[in-house]
């Protein structure tokens, strides 16, 4: 790698950073296709089998679409795997298209007729035209992508109405005591609040470094871009072991899991403990009042985005 390095400029390493990255996580979805043992694993992310992981992405959809879905839309999934966003939708009368940048498992399952539509979305480039989609949903993917915000501009240009995103809160933001104690150990050393601070450089097997995200860096994204105005809901999704989340006695997990959710999900909205998981709703236009009356009664908090006053509408 060092060698690679130190051959190639600034912007020829950091592509071909990104494409191991994507050969690195095409590789692992082609052997879980291939490898005869992983079918029921892919099963139970389809929800077919079900299992604790299916129900709790089925609670993560039902919290994080609930508003938008009274009427029939068209959906982009994004990082869709085995398409059990784009199914979810489907069950709820929308118009959905899986996507992931690798389609061996999407394909595979759209043959066995558990998947409608589907289609090959490298997120970094999205072939597809400005407000193709009425939404663009990403859940669990945003931190994987090696130029994540590059994904989050694409999702908002394909959607027509607003891009969706559900993923780990930047905890910095959300806890005033950290981030007093990082400013004072900055003084002495920008790596001490490491020793307090134990994931705060995260890097995952798929070769991914981490993105945690703030409601703060959202709104200024949005801000910078022009859009009318950001939704956010938290959510709180405690861990899991793998050996609960593989039990047979689904309906205890389950029911034990949803507690914790809802006790410290009220907690986090009332800001006394910091929710590990955001909802984030990017709109390219300001929704309609009956949207905004769901989102009220989901827990969403809408924030109206002030204009530049220094860009003329009417200037091309």
């Amino acid at each position: 790698m060092a060698k690679i390095e130190k051959n190639l400029n600034k912007y020829q390493f950091l592509t071909f950073v990104c494409m191991q990255h994507q050969a690195i996580h095409q590789a692992h979805i082609r052997n879980l296709a291939q490898v005869k043992q992983n079918e029921q694993d892919v099963l139970r992310r389809l929800g077919v089998i079900d299992c604790f992981e299916a129900r709790k992405n089925r609670y993560v959809l039902e919290e994080s679409t609930a508003p938008f879905i009274k009427e029939s839309n068209t959906w982009l999934t994004i990082g869709d795997v085995v398409g059990f966003e784009a199914s979810f939708l489907e069950a709820q009368q929308q118009q959905a298209t899986a996507s992931d940048i690798d389609d061996t498992l999407l394909r595979s399952l759209a043959e066995r007729g558990y998947v409608k539509r589907f289609a090959v979305v490298n997120a970094e480039e999205i072939t597809y035209e400005d407000d193709a989609f009425d939404y663009v949903y990403c859940k669990f993917t945003f931190h994987h992508f090696p130029r994540a915000y590059k994904a989050l501009y694409e999702m908002v240009r394909v959607a027509r109405k607003a891009a969706i995103l559900v993923e780990p809160s930047d905890p910095l933001l959300t806890l005033p005591w950290l981030l007093l104690i990082k400013n004072v150990l900055d003084k002495f050393h920008p790596r001490l609040i490491d020793r307090l601070w134990k994931n705060r450089f995260s890097f995952e097997a798929a070769g991914n470094y981490v993105f945690k995200i703030s409601p703060r860096e959202i709104e200024k994204l949005a801000a910078g871009i022009g859009l009318p105005c950001v939704a956010f809901k938290v959510l709180h999704l405690p861990h899991v072991s793998q050996k609960i989340a593989l039990d047979s006695n689904v309906d205890k997990h389950f029911r034990k899991w949803l507690r914790k959710v809802q006790i410290m999900t009220s907690l986090a909205r009332l800001g006394i403990f910091p929710a590990n998981h955001l909802c984030f709703v990017l709109f390219k236009r300001k929704p309609s009042h009956n949207t905004i009356r769901l989102m009220n009664n989901h827990h969403f908090v809408l924030l109206e985005l002030p204009k530049n006053p220094y860009l003329n509408p009417s200037t091309p």
